[in-house]
């Protein structure tokens, strides 16, 4: 018979050692269920008797009680607590998301460690946000709402500025990109912020709110309503579907009603407040451009009042300032009538003193 291989023996080895890993494999797989079916079938220590708990507790009242019972284990949201925006006043042209770099600030830029740095931080923020992140966001308590509206309004030196965003109003056909700003500025707005029909549902339940606010002259309320739409697929289902966008608000309403593509970036949201980008948000911007008021998702019962009461207060100061400054003009009117009146006196003493007039 020949003596065997080397590979022969090395097979051999091999296998014994894997028949040995196994066996001690199934043994401590043995003794794990044999300590947890004892653990389980151990007899449970003795529960104390009634007697005794009775005679050394004393009886608890019903306000003690219900002050004991459990908490709720509904999520509790924060309210707003400091103002939103931008310290820096908005301009017509800024904030459009169109690179206005010429070729040699791109080729310097290209050649700049800092300036590729920023965008290696910007695009890893980028990546590393889940796709799915505003909508697992959305939970069926309070349906995307993030913050509760303040009761009160912002002081006018403590708020901040809404930032510009440009796009194309319902009114014009040929789509040309208008500025926000200049639409808001001089008049109390409220500006709706949304993206999806599911979000402009929610802004409508606070415009519901202001119904009857929002008529009038140029003393009135004024609706922005701003439609955030990044993708240009949608953004142009918008544009083809415009005619029932427009069946359902007044002609005059048409050109304050923007599609906005660009310009929405991680900074801005975060100076807005705006957590899920899947919620509607809804501002109170006074003649100034800042934000007095705030909110986010659905209109409650408690935030309603907040609401009337800040537009009622920053109407009512619009209204006030047209007095005064009837006011104002008269007494410049009269300082007018009274410097020329002292003109004339002075020509003639003037007169008198050259040419002396004759009895």
């Amino acid at each position: 018979m020949p003596p065997p291989s080397l590979l022969h023996l090395r097979t051999q080895f091999l296998l014994s050692h894997q028949l040995k890993y196994l066996s001690l494999l199934h043994h401590s797989h043995q003794t794990h269920r044999l300590a947890s079916s004892s653990t389980a079938t151990s007899p449970s220590p003795p529960l104390p008797s009634s007697t005794t708990t009775t005679a050394t507790s004393p009886p608890l009242s019903s306000s003690s009680s219900s002050s004991s019972s459990p908490p709720s284990s509904l999520p509790t949201l924060p309210p707003l607590t400091h103002p939103l925006g931008q310290i820096r006043p908005p301009s017509p042209g800024t904030n459009t998301g169109i690179d206005t770099r010429t070729a040699q600030q791109r080729r310097d830029d290209l050649f700049n460690y800092d300036t590729h740095l920023a965008r290696r931080r910007k695009l890893t923020a980028a990546i590393s946000r889940p796709y799915f992140r505003d909508y697992s966001a959305l939970d069926p308590t309070h349906k995307g709402k993030t913050f509760v509206a303040p009761p009160r309004l912002f002081k006018a030196g403590a708020a901040r500025y809404f930032p510009n965003f440009r796009g194309y109003t319902l009114a014009d056909r040929r789509r040309v990109d208008q500025d926000t700003c200049v639409v808001i500025e001089g008049r109390v707005t409220f500006v709706s912020m949304f993206s999806g029909m599911w979000a402009e549902r929610q802004c409508a339940s606070w415009r519901a709110a202001l119904a009857g606010l929002g008529e009038g002259g140029e003393g009135a309320l004024q609706m922005v309503e701003i439609n955030v739409e990044p993708m240009r697929l949608r953004a142009g289902l918008l544009w083809m579907f415009s005619g029932s966008l427009k069946k359902g608000r007044e002609s005059e309403a048409w050109g304050r009603y923007f599609v906005v593509r660009r310009g929405f970036e991680d900074e801005i949201r975060a100076d807005l407040g705006v957590a899920n980008a899947k919620v509607g948000y809804v501002y109170l911007v006074d003649r100034e451009g800042k934000i007095r008021w705030a909110g986010s998702g659905e209109c409650e019962e408690g935030e309603k009042e907040g609401l009337v009461s800040g537009v009622t207060r920053l109407l009512d100061a619009r209204r006030a300032e047209p007095a005064k400054g009837e006011e104002s003009s008269k007494v410049v009117d009269r300082a007018k009538k009274l410097s020329g009146r002292d003109r004339r006196e002075s020509r003639t003493a003037i007169g008198n003193r050259v040419i002396p007039q004759t009895l």
